[in-house]
C-alpha cells in the first residue's frame, strides 16, 4: 500500500508544513520545493491531499491557470488515486453498499475513489469483472 508520508520522508529536499490555507486542501509550491497541507483536514483528507501534491511533484507541474491548470489537477488526482488504491484493494471493496463505505475501507476520500473508478485501465475493468463474477459464484 502506498504511504504518502513515507514517500514525503524519502524526499528530504521537499519542505512540508501544515498551515491554515486561504483556499484548497493543499498546495505544491515548486519555486521553494514545499508542500503545505491545510491543517483543518481530517486524517484521510490529509493523506489524499499529500498524495495529490506529491503527484504534482512527480509530474513536474508548475502553477498554471486555466485549461492547463485544470489538466494538471486532473492528472495529479489520477496519479494519486492509482497510487493510493491498487486494483486488488479496489476489487476487495468495490461491492460495498456505497462509495463512502468503500472509500472508508480503502482509507481514502470518496473523491479519490471516484477518480480511480472513472479512470480504470481496460485490464483493470476486466479484473474487477472477474472479481465480481467470482464473488457472485461463491454467494
Amino acid at each position: 500500500m502506498y504511504d504518502p508520508w513515507a514517500d514525503l520522508k524519502s524526499r528530504p529536499g521537499i519542505v512540508f508544513n501544515m498551515a491554515s490555507l486561504p483556499t484548497g486542501d493543499a498546495w505544491w509550491l515548486p519555486g521553494i520545493q514545499a508542500i503545505a497541507v491545510n491543517r483543518g483536514l481530517s486524517r484521510i483528507e490529509r493523506r489524499c491531499a499529500l498524495a495529490h501534491e506529491l503527484a504534482h511533484v512527480d509530474l513536474g507541474d508548475v502553477h498554471m491557470d486555466g485549461r492547463a491548470g485544470r489538466r494538471n489537477e486532473d492528472e495529479a488526482d489520477q496519479l494519486a488515486a492509482r497510487r493510493l488504491i491498487t486494483i486488488e484493494e479496489l476489487a476487495a471493496v468495490i461491492f460495498a453498499d456505497d462509495y463512502q463505505t468503500a472509500a472508508d475501507a480503502l482509507d481514502v476520500s470518496e473523491h479519490i475513489l471516484r477518480v480511480r473508478m472513472k479512470h480504470l485501465h481496460p485490464a483493470e475493468r476486466g479484473a474487477l469483472k472477474r472479481a465480481r463474477s467470482m464473488r457472485e459464484e461463491t454467494a
